[in-house]
């Protein structure tokens, strides 16, 4: 008896679920929702995409994606470029794309954005580009949940550019190849760039995003944003600007081009540590006699150096150079104090070198020694030396490593010498 009513009990409830399950609108779940621009309810509805229930039979099952759904492009062969319009905040859970076809997502008038949820998986994927060809969003890309990757999985021409990018206060991550016209956002959100493939990010006029992070690819920026921090744990950050301040922990900073790295009065310096790794070139011009060289600059805060450091020699020339020139590779405050070390010891570093140099006369491998970096002697016997007191490339005429390692004792010892000498010659002239 007590079974009986135990499964009279269960097929009622199922039946109950099932109803419930049946009267709720197929838009309330995840689906998939493929694109077809076949409106024909009303004149013009072509190529539009919102909430309303016109622009709905440009899709499967008639049904606009919602912020659950799945939007999928397949592509059409033959078809070069599909303008799609869309109303302000239009939601959808994911967007993703496949064949040849170029995507171009405009606004609706004046206003237009994408509310991109993500899928809720892990990854949260919100954009996957699986196309040969670049899906371009004109219209603003705003994070609608707090994790949010949009991942281009293709290569060359295969890539994501946003005209506006705002990713509010959660954390959007880019893999692959894509361009940021205007990245926005709060102190509290970020931006990753992680994978393989090129990616150009400009920060939009303003902007507080609070963190630019750099785990893959090699990634240039215009770098203006005193509000940011850049954090590169990987791939390659090529370029200068100013940011709040700077670590390199894996990776490089890329300061090819003569690129300068500046933080800002609100940062806490700059750092690098662990296999992280700052290039920088210098070299010379015969002409107007100047050096000129790559540098990081810091307002407040201070230094901590570490891994490695290397120089591109390529534009230093055949000659040797006078004794005093100077490269001026790190500027700014608390250059000395700054440093995890009391010398601001470049031994921190795990790497010192000087690379396309091959006709300049210094070009070889640099070796610790005491607090500085030295490298190979020129033929009229000066060096290049990168001076750890100072944060400057200079050159010394005739040193040895033996001049080197005693130097610093040797002058102060004959410094304390001379005062005790002093001292006895006035109190005797005094007794």
């Amino acid at each position: 008896m007590k079974t009986r009513l135990f499964l009279a009990r269960v097929m009622a409830l199922a039946f109950v679920a099932g109803g419930i399950a049946a009267s709720l609108p197929t838009e309330a779940m995840a689906a998939n929702r493929t694109w077809t621009n076949l409106s024909t309810t009303t004149s013009g509805n072509k190529s539009k995409w919102g909430t309303t229930a016109q622009y709905s039979t440009n899709w499967s099952a008639t049904a606009n994606p919602t912020s659950l759904d799945t939007a999928v492009f397949t592509g059409a062969q033959g078809i070069t470029q599909v303008n799609t319009i869309i109303s302000n905040n239009t939601p959808v859970g994911q967007l993703t794309f496949g064949g040849t076809t170029a995507y171009t997502f405009q606004k609706n008038s004046t206003t237009g954005s994408l509310l991109i949820s993500g899928n809720g998986g892990v990854p949260n994927l919100g954009i996957v580009n699986n196309s040969s060809a670049k899906q371009i969003f004109d219209a603003g890309v705003k994070l609608g949940a707090s994790n949010v990757e949009f991942r281009s999985t293709g290569s060359g021409a295969s890539a994501l550019k946003f005209t506006a990018l705002d990713v509010g206060t959660g954390r959007a991550t880019v893999t692959n190849n894509a361009e940021i016209v205007g990245l926005a956002g709060t102190a509290s959100g970020s931006y990753e760039a992680k994978g393989s493939g090129l990616q150009v990010i400009n920060f939009a006029p303003s902007s507080m995003v609070g963190g630019l992070i750099v785990s893959g690819g090699n990634v240039t920026s215009d770098g203006d944003s005193s509000n940011t921090s850049l954090d590169v744990t990987g791939g390659n950050y090529v370029g200068g600007g100013i940011f709040k301040d700077v670590e390199v922990t894996s990776g490089n900073l890329d300061l090819s081009g003569l690129a300068s790295m500046s933080t800002s009065s609100a940062g806490t310096g700059y750092k690098q540590s662990g296999s992280g790794v700052t290039k920088m070139d210098v070299g010379w011009d015969a002409d107007n006699m100047v050096t000129f060289n790559s540098s990081v600059n810091v307002n407040t805060g201070g230094f901590t150096l570490g891994g490695g450091l290397s120089l591109d020699g390529a534009g230093l020339g055949t000659a040797s150079f006078a004794p005093g020139t100077t490269w001026n590779l790190f500027q700014g405050t608390n250059f000395t104090s700054g440093s995890a070390s009391p010398e601001n010891n470049p031994s921190n570093f795990s790497q010192f070198a000087l690379s396309n140099a091959a006709d300049s006369p210094y070009n070889g491998k640099f070796t610790n020694v005491g607090p500085d970096w030295v490298g190979t002697a020129s033929a009229d016997g000066s060096f290049l030396v990168f001076q750890a007191a100072t944060g400057n490339l200079v050159v010394v005429p005739e040193p040895s490593t033996i001049v080197f390692a005693g130097l610093g004792v040797a002058m102060s010892g004959w410094t304390m010498w001379k005062k005790r000498r002093l001292s006895r010659l006035l109190a005797a002239k005094a007794g």
